[in-house]
Parts: C-alpha cells; structure tokens; sequence
C-alpha cells in the first residue's frame, strides 16, 4: 500500500484534517494519529499503519487515503475527466444575440461592438443546428441555453424570443427537458418579462453588483447622474420574489472590498423564503494583482450566510467533476454572426474562432478546436500535482496558450496551492 498522491495535512482552527482532493474526503483526526500516520509516510511503511492501528488503517483505506502499489492515480483522474468532458446525455449551447452592450464597465475583457445583432440567417441555422444534435443522438435528454455577449437583453425580444419558439417545438418533437440561464447585467429586466422567462425555463441568472451602491456606481451608471444600483438590486428582487435563482455575482478588488457587506442592507427587505433564491458569490477582478484579499472575501462570505444568504468563494475550485463547458465535446458557443467558440474567457475575435455554423445547421469546426479537444493532461507538471483534482490541469485554454511550454495556473507556487486546499476544506466544513 502507498500514500495517496492527493493527501493533505492541515490545521484549521486548532482541528487536525486529513484532505484527499480526489475523493474530497476530510478526516478530522488526533494529533497521535497525524503523527503516526506521517511517520509511516515517511519511513514508507503505510502497510505497517495495520499492525499499530487496525481500525485506522481500514478507515484510510475505505476513504482511499492510502491506496495500493499499483494504483495509478493520475489515470483515474484522466479517466474522471474524459467522462465528465464526454457527458452524452447534455447538449449545451451558448448563444451571444449580440456584442453589444449597455454598460462600459473598466475590466471587461470583451469588444462591444455598437449595432451587433444576431440576424434572422443566423437564428434559423441555431435551430437547424439543434435539431440535426437531437435526431442524429438519441441519448441527449437534457438541452441547456445559455445566454451571453455582450448583453444578452438588449434583444429580448428580436433574437431570444425567436430562438426560444422554436426550440419549444424541438423540446416537444424530441422529449427533451430544456432550461435555461442569462448572464446579463440585469438593468433591462422588465416586470413584463417575467411570464416569458417562466413560459421558456429561464430560471438561472447571474447580475454582477460591482460593490456598494456608491462604488458600483462608479463603474455601470447610465450617465453621469444616473448610476445603474439600484435598478439592479430592484430587478434582483424582483426575481427572487418570482422564485428565479439569482446568481449574485460581486466583482471585488481592493478598492470596494472593504465595504461590501453594505450591499446586505439594500436585502433586508426580502423574505427568507425568497431570500433562499439568491446566492452571493465574489469574484476578484482580473486585473486585480493584490494576493492577500482572499481572507477578507472569506470574510464577507461569511458574513452573508450568517445572515441567511448563501455565499461562495470563486478562488475555491472544482474543475475535475465540474469541468469547464469549452472542455466539454457536447458543448458550442455560437457569436450574432454565425461564428463558434468554445472559450467564452477569451474576445469573440476571429483569431480565437474555433469554426462556423454553416446555412444546413452544421458546425465546421477548424484545426483550433481539435487542438483543443486533445490538449488537456498532456502538461508534465499535472502529473505529480496533489492538486490536479482541484485544478484538472488547469482548463484547455490555459493549456492552448501555454503553447507546449510546462505551466501552472498558479505559477508552480506551492503556498498558492497550500492555500487553494485551505480554503477548500474550510469551504467544506463551514
């Protein structure tokens, strides 16, 4: 028998864990029995553990803390991701009705592209597209829409309705479930769209607040009287009232994350049923370079479920059972002009098109996505990684642009790492 690859040692708040990131097993065990346990580490002795503490041993080896000689773990994670990236039975379409966007918010990493919008060619080979994934593979039961761009609202009524009329008749003529999400940031949500949204299974929405209202008005106002916070919270509101999930996206940097727990106050007012419909998640900025703020984003997420909200972390990962939709084969982003993607992290330009969807409802994908779609775990760093169930090699674009060069997405920073598993494991028992 041999130590698992994946094992961590860690003290939180005076508690002895022991942390598998494959199993996402935790262990609270006696300070003796760290030792112990260490020790035969170290003296590569784990079957000795049976002799010295026969229920211990049988207990690491039920929850696969210690595992046998010939166990290849890296292949077991291999095996795990090319499941998960080869789901059959999920069909997922991300749609960009247009580049355009109401908002110039300082970070986004997107062109907006003024007038952009998604013609009527473009809409019917979306549906002709759908069609041909779901007759020619019948084990696809579960078709999901995502919405994105720019911003997505903008052409409610022009583009996403269109697509959604159409895609009830599919959803009828193949028997499938259908929902749907929006990503949007929720300044264009009229009372009037609520019948439609709850017509078509659009039930998920993510609306970022860039901070308190004062400092989020800094970055998405209408002019410069006009700020945009208190529209979006009313529309958050109004949602959660209407029992659709909100994703609470909070967009921080060192600038507005002392404050933020102010954006509670502006909640106060919902029900605690209706609060059960929001959760509130921070995601530090890209630009953002300060490393020392992820204890007080701990903070406030903390603090919004001590007040009955739910609340995440985005530094606390779980890419091997939740892999990223571009690592996906059932997945595809279509652009208003008929361009496919697999990446949404990236600009929609043409230098990071992965195909095209042509006027029979086919995507012609190129030589990019293909390069893509066998990169991943090909990077000699992941392969004596404890943390690659967390990372899963990083995501294909990080390989892609590693361009065959060893990397890490956390820069082979080992108290990086250290500290990704902390969080993890706090995150779990929390």
């Amino acid at each position: 028998m041999k130590n698992s690859l994946f094992n961590h040692f860690l003290l939180i708040d005076n508690s002895h864990i022991l942390y598998n990131t494959l199993t996402n097993s935790v262990l609270l065990l006696e300070p003796a029995l760290v030792d112990l346990y260490k020790a035969a580490v170290a003296e590569n002795d784990v079957d000795g553990l049976g002799n010295y503490h026969p229920t211990f041993f049988q207990k690491l080896l039920e929850d696969r803390y210690i595992v046998t000689d010939d166990a290849n773990e890296i292949e077991e994670v291999r095996e795990i991701m090319n499941r998960v990236d080869a789901d059959e039975f999920r069909y997922h379409l991300v749609i960009n009705p247009t580049m355009n966007c109401n908002f110039k918010c300082w970070y986004c990493y997107e062109s907006h592209i003024k007038d952009s919008k998604m013609d009527l060619s473009t809409i019917n080979n979306i549906v002709k597209h759908l069609d041909q994934v779901l007759s020619a593979n019948s084990k696809i039961n579960e078709v999901i829409i995502s919405w994105f761009g720019g911003e997505p609202l903008l052409y409610f009524e022009k583009v996403m309705l269109p697509i959604y009329k159409e895609i009830d008749l599919l959803k009828e003529k193949y028997k499938v479930t259908v929902s749907s999400n929006i990503t949007t940031n929720g300044f264009l949500i009229k009372e009037n769209m609520i019948a439609e949204f709850k017509k078509y299974d659009l039930n998920d929405f993510q609306i970022t607040l860039d901070g308190n209202r004062f400092l989020h008005d800094t970055v998405r106002f209408v002019s410069k009287s006009r700020g945009s916070y208190d529209d979006i919270v009313h529309n958050m509101k109004l949602l959660a009232r209407n029992e659709f999930r909100v994703i609470v996206r909070i967009n921080y940097t060192k600038t507005n994350l002392p404050d933020i727990e102010e954006i509670y106050e502006d909640f106060q007012d919902l029900t605690d049923a209706d609060k059960r419909f929001l959760t509130f998640n921070l995601h530090k900025v890209w630009q953002e370079e300060d490393q020392t703020l992820n204890d007080r984003a701990d903070e406030v997420v903390s603090f919004f479920r001590t007040k009955g909200l739910k609340g995440g972390n985005a530094y606390v990962p779980d890419t091997l059972q939740n892999s990223c939709y571009a690592d996906r084969s059932n997945h595809a982003t279509v652009n208003y002009d008929g361009k496919v993607f697999k990446c949404t992290a990236r600009d929609f330009s043409d230098t990071n098109s992965e195909g095209v969807i042509n006027e029979d409802g086919e995507i012609v994908w190129n030589h990019k996505y293909h390069d893509r779609m066998s990169i991943k775990l090909k990077n000699k760093p992941c392969h004596t990684c404890n943390i690659l169930p967390l990372c899963n090699g990083g995501c294909s674009q990080a390989a892609i642009e590693a361009n065959g060069e060893d990397y890490c997405v956390f820069d082979f920073d080992q108290k990086v790492k250290d500290d990704i598993v902390y969080r993890k494991v706090k995150n779990i028992l929390l």
